[in-house]
């Protein structure tokens, strides 16, 4: 408990106050709206940015965790056909905007992405080896693509409602 509280302590002022701004994002998604294919697409580009970030500013070499990366993207985008999130969502084609039913799982999402890079950002500081340790980067790889990846399954599901469609597609 002792290294958690020093853990806690050391972190810097503006990690927190990037969660609060981040928390604050989440649950603005909680909240049923109607968005514009930019504004949906502008969350998930956020993030995977941000977990591509993180692996390759991390982990040395990058590759072997940059590939659990993509893996766990595939993963999330393959699983989503199952899962079908955003659910209850629909394009309204006559004023180019999509109605959303809010959901808190986007701020799941942030606050897993958010742990997760805190605790690898923390196990690295704690010992720096594990920047070169490859299962240690796959492992986090894998945790940020997973994760990032549903918010590229769920812009993905919502483009191709909005995607026009030819006759031989059907409805």
């Amino acid at each position: 408990m002792a290294i958690l509280g020093e853990i806690l302590a050391r972190a810097p002022v503006w990690v927190w106050a990037l969660l609060v701004v981040l928390v604050a994002v989440g649950v603005a998604q909680a909240r049923p709206r109607n968005a514009s294919l930019a504004a949906v697409v502008a969350l998930p580009a956020t993030m995977i940015a941000l977990s591509a970030y993180s692996v390759l500013s991390t982990f040395q070499p990058p590759a072997p965790a940059l590939l659990a990366w993509l893996a766990g993207l595939a993963l999330s985008v393959a699983g989503n056909r199952f899962i079908r999130y955003p659910r209850g969502a629909a394009y309204l084609p006559q004023t180019a905007r999509f109605a959303l039913k809010g959901s808190w799982l986007p701020l799941a999402l942030i606050l897993a992405i958010f742990i997760a890079r805190f605790i690898v950002t923390a196990a690295v500081t704690r010992d720096p080896s594990l920047r070169g340790s490859q299962i240690f980067g796959e492992a986090a790889g894998l945790a940020y693509g997973v994760l990032g990846g549903q918010f590229l399954a769920g812009a993905l599901s919502l483009w191709r409602m909005a995607a026009p469609r030819s006759p031989l597609q059907g409805a």
